[in-house]
């Protein structure tokens, strides 16, 4: 069951600190796309155009998430894995990466493990039109724990950093 955080609305800021800094290419500078990224971890996408994550052959949930969507909230690291705001109320319904993160999001609250890849957006401050990735890091993948309920989204709580080198 998420936790629920009944505080003053979150406020997006942009976390700075090295655990969120990014490399942004693969072994020997070579640029790998995300798609052969989550094959890599084991956890191919549905579709290479709308996924937003996928379930590794091990049960975990891999999800795709943005680093400027990341607060901290009482001494937590929390990321946004639903946005309500734009998808809430129906207007999702027709969106296949967001039906699927929902799926994901279940997932998870039923207890399966998650890890996630952290994306950078190359415009993160332009609401209505879709996110374009502009790097993200293939050299790390953070750990998730507690699922929170805030805002009328679901935030989940950044634990731990562990290296994609040998992760499977």
């Amino acid at each position: 069951m998420p936790s629920r955080i009944d505080q003053a609305p979150a406020k997006l800021v942009q976390v700075t600190s090295a655990a969120l800094k990014f490399q942004g290419r693969a072994a020997e500078g070579v640029e790998m796309s995300l798609s052969s990224h989550f094959e890599r971890l084991g956890a191919p996408l549905t579709n290479s155009r709308w996924s937003w994550g996928a379930v590794g052959g091990n049960g975990a949930v891999y999800l795709r998430v943005w680093q400027d969507r990341v607060v901290r909230r009482d001494g937590k690291q929390l990321v946004e894995v639903t946005h309500q705001e734009k998808y809430g109320d129906g207007r999702g319904r027709d969106n296949l990466g967001y039906a699927e993160r929902l799926r994901h999001v279940g997932l998870i609250r039923d207890g399966a493990p998650s890890f996630m890849v952290m994306c950078l957006s190359k415009a993160p401050h332009a609401p209505d039109s879709p996110r374009e990735i502009q790097s993200y890091n293939d050299k790390d993948l953070f750990v998730g724990g507690d699922l929170h309920e805030l805002d009328g989204d679901f935030w989940l709580e950044i634990v731990d950093r562990v290296p994609v080198a040998g992760h499977r």
